[in-house]
């Protein structure tokens, strides 16, 4: 709220000087809800950026080639680079050589149609030779008419995971053949 007040020289305000006031007004709530805006933004920024930080998930973003654009610090723990070694790379450039093609084929085939990638299982080589089993999900970035312009999304490593479930099936396949064994034993020693 603006006020305006005229005792001292008690003359009548002009058209002209309430005009002037009134766009000085305009100007400075404009001002204001600039200033809003910029606080808000940098509230959103300071929170993406916690929460990339200490997330345990590799977050990215990517052009519509597949190269990193964004790359938060979880890619350090994961495969042993720094965030900035990774932008301008492909994604494919981290999977095996013999899965390269049919890793960029799949991720191609997402963007054409402009669909989620969900739960997509990747192998991804470590820099120590290493490799880690990765599900990855994404969503596509959409300019302002529609097209898809890149990636964002994040690579879970599920390596532990699925060396677990390997050995629970192994265990299980283990304990079948004991069963089998000693029905077979029981049914020698019944003859």
């Amino acid at each position: 709220m603006l006020s305006v007040d005229n005792r001292i020289s008690r003359r009548p305000i002009s058209q002209q000087e309430l005009e002037y006031l009134t766009l000085f007004t305009e100007v400075l709530v404009n001002a204001m809800e600039i200033a809003r805006a910029r606080a808000a933004l940098k509230a959103s920024e300071t929170r993406f950026g916690q929460i990339a930080e200490l997330s345990r998930e590799w977050i990215w973003e990517t052009d519509r080639t597949w190269r990193y654009t964004y790359s938060s610090p979880a890619v350090e723990r994961l495969l042993g680079y720094q965030p900035e070694e990774v932008l301008g790379r492909k994604i494919n450039e981290f999977a095996p050589p013999h899965l390269r093609k049919p890793v960029i084929a799949s991720l191609q085939e997402g963007m054409r149609r402009e669909q989620r990638v969900e739960a997509l299982s990747m192998r991804l080589v470590r820099r120590d030779g290493g490799e880690v089993i990765c599900e990855t999900f994404a969503v596509p970035l959409l300019d302002g008419s529609g097209t898809c312009i890149g990636y964002r999304g994040c690579h879970r490593d599920v390596t532990r995971e699925r060396r677990l479930e390997t050995e629970l099936l192994h265990a299980q396949k283990l304990e079948a053949i004991g069963r089998l064994a000693a029905g077979i034993a029981h049914d020698f020693n019944n003859i």
